[in-house]
């Protein structure tokens, strides 16, 4: 393990002064607990910040805190004017390596790929492990590789083998899969299932209000996620109250909608789409 971080740290990482560079040191003599602490120096010091989110990526590997280091590469990725990309990535599939079995970590990792816009990556990662691990995998998490690859047919099949509706997961990926597929009524007939057993899901009720926007079912979607800001400590309550606007805007009624605006960004003044959309609204 300390041998593969060395390999690590020594493999082509950019020098920069400051900081980062005291950091990196610190790396290489295996002290990586210090070597964050400089990191956050670097970062209120304002120096680069590919290289500090790469350099806190291998020291999160040689903690062991595999899930921290993939952000972090995902991080620097995220860059679209980073050199450092090919390095990052051959840092990220060393991290990923270390933790071999965590599939699920694997599989959203590959889907934060595809998020990233790297679609190819994604894609080749996701064949290589579908093919490497096929036999020890759940029909879930199959059916969830099929899905970040858009194989949606595959996965529909995948996540029915798997489907329980007393899991939210489960239910979530294959409501999701049939919208993409176009099906929103037996999506919407998934999600409504789940929620006579679980109405406290209220992240449920919010991907039911999202069908039914798709679907052209305004009223619904406003009703679904009226429904999910009911439920008390509902966790996201920020994405219910804009999704809720937006279902006001579609059906027209863009009064009702720019009054909850208003009242929304006293709440969450710092939403930049949010103040997009008040501007728009105003217009209205």
């Amino acid at each position: 393990m300390l041998l593969g971080v060395a390999l690590v740290c020594g493999c082509g990482v950019p020098k920069t002064k400051g900081y980062t560079q005291t950091a990196m040191e610190e790396i290489e003599n295996l002290e990586y607990d210090t070597a964050i602490e400089s990191l956050n120096a670097a970062e209120e010091a304002g120096e680069n910040p590919v290289l500090i989110a790469r350099a806190r990526g291998i020291a999160s590997i040689g903690l062991t805190e595999y899930e921290d280091a993939v952000a972090y590469f995902l991080e620097t990725l995220s860059y679209s004017d980073s050199k450092v990309d090919e390095d990052a990535l051959a840092d990220f599939n060393r991290a990923l390596n270390l933790d071999s079995d965590n599939y699920d970590l694997r599989i959203e990792v590959a889907g934060k790929l595809f998020d990233a816009g790297y679609e190819q990556e994604g894609q080749q990662y996701l064949n290589d492990f579908l093919a490497e691990k096929e036999r020890k995998l759940s029909d879930f998490d199959k059916g969830r590789i099929y899905f970040y690859m858009q194989d949606y047919e595959s996965a529909k099949k995948c996540f029915e083998e798997a489907r329980d509706d007393d899991d939210q997961n489960t239910v979530l990926f294959l409501g999701k899969t049939y919208e993409l597929l176009g099906d929103y009524n037996y999506a919407t007939s998934t999600y409504q299932n789940y929620l006579s057993k679980h109405p406290e899901a209220a992240v449920i009720y919010n991907q039911l209000g999202l069908s039914r926007l798709k679907s052209g079912d305004y009223t619904g979607a406003r009703e679904a996620f009226t429904s999910g800001r009911s439920i008390e400590n509902n966790g996201i309550d920020q994405t219910l109250s804009f999704n809720e606007i937006i279902a006001y805007e579609y059906s027209g009624n863009f009064s009702q909608a720019r009054i909850l605006m208003e009242s929304y960004l006293k709440k969450y003044p710092d939403d930049e789409d949010a103040v997009r959309e008040y501007e728009f609204l105003k217009s209205r």
